[in-house]
């Protein structure tokens, strides 16, 4: 059995009914839903708990507003299925592609495609087409989630309940951003049977609220998390049996998107209003340890780097 985990946040009860909805489309899979209400509205449990009614297999759980991190692993410890899949409260699942699933009993991580609809746009996202090998290993995929993003989400995967349970693997509450990535970073470092389904899933529908509602709320914090996130890759990068060019080439990657994304904060902290001194600070701060790697970056991050040493 596979437990669904939704964690919900006033999300609009329109897109909770498409939610929902795309999952009742399974006709073979045996499932059960657990619902994850982290402090929203009245309104949000009242539909929930109308719309539950006619189905068994669908639960509803309150807490206090704590966050997506706590929500998912309380979902994690009230599943009873033997596999969890998580999906966001606004997008849906492909349930013809999850019906005709066969999972084998020592399978620990399935992952999946999935298609990204933004303003109207779809694009199906093959998540490990960039290895160009017919048979990868796991450490091919290691390497691929240390600089492709489209990997970071729990969704579009399905987890192994006692996999996560027997290697203490839960979702860091503290982070407020990558906690995704963090999660999966911990899951594979534990050695888990990978598969890979060719086969789109999971309908993600990308909006750009949330990343400004963090920048406001917690904007220090998302430095911070960029560089912890960053050495947390060198470090397994550094345990990795590669040679130099290869090495290079990712560490080239890695140190690149972070100072992209922190360069792209404090944008958007400009834009907010909201660029102080001690931000700057915060920022020169956190950079100051990529110098030793910022030669092997290409102009346009260097130029990015200095900017933001110098403040």
């Amino acid at each position: 059995m596979i437990s669904f985990i939704i964690p919900i946040y006033n999300t609009k009860l329109e897109l909770l009914k498409r939610c929902f909805s795309s999952i009742l489309e399974l006709k073979h899979l045996k499932y059960e839903v657990l619902l994850i209400d982290d402090g929203s509205e009245k309104f949000i449990e009242e539909f929930c708990k109308d719309f539950i009614k006619d189905y068994s297999n669908f639960y509803f759980f309150r807490k206090e507003n704590e966050g997506v991190s706590r929500a998912r692993n309380l979902g994690i410890k009230l599943a009873k299925g033997n596999y969890v899949f998580f999906i966001d409260s606004d997008d849906t699942i492909v349930a013809e592609s999850l019906d005709s699933l066969k999972l084998e009993k020592d399978t620990d991580l399935v992952l999946f495609d999935f298609e990204l609809i933004e303003k109207e746009k779809k694009k199906e996202i093959k998540v490990l087409d960039r290895i160009n090998k017919k048979n990868f290993n796991l450490k091919d995929i290691v390497l691929e989630f240390l600089i492709n993003s489209d990997l970071n989400a729990p969704w579009a995967k399905i987890y192994h309940r006692q996999f996560l349970l027997k290697n203490h693997i839960i979702f860091n509450k503290e982070i407020v951003t990558g906690e995704d990535l963090n999660f999966n970073l911990d899951c594979l470092m534990c050695n888990p049977k990978i598969i890979y389904e060719k086969k789109v899933v999971y309908n993600y529908y990308r909006e750009e609220i949330s990343s400004r509602n963090r920048l406001l709320k917690y904007k220090e914090r998302l430095i911070g998390n960029y560089n912890y996130l960053e050495k947390k890759k060198l470090k397994i990068l550094s345990k990795l049996d590669l040679d130099f060019q290869e090495k290079i080439f990712f560490i080239k990657n890695i140190v690149s998107l972070k100072i992209k994304n922190i360069f792209n904060t404090i944008i958007d902290a400009e834009e907010e209003k909201i660029l102080t001194l001690n931000f700057k600070n915060k920022i020169e701060e956190n950079i100051r340890e990529d110098l030793k790697n910022i030669k092997y970056t290409n102009f346009f991050t260097k130029l990015r780097y200095f900017l933001m040493y110098f403040k």
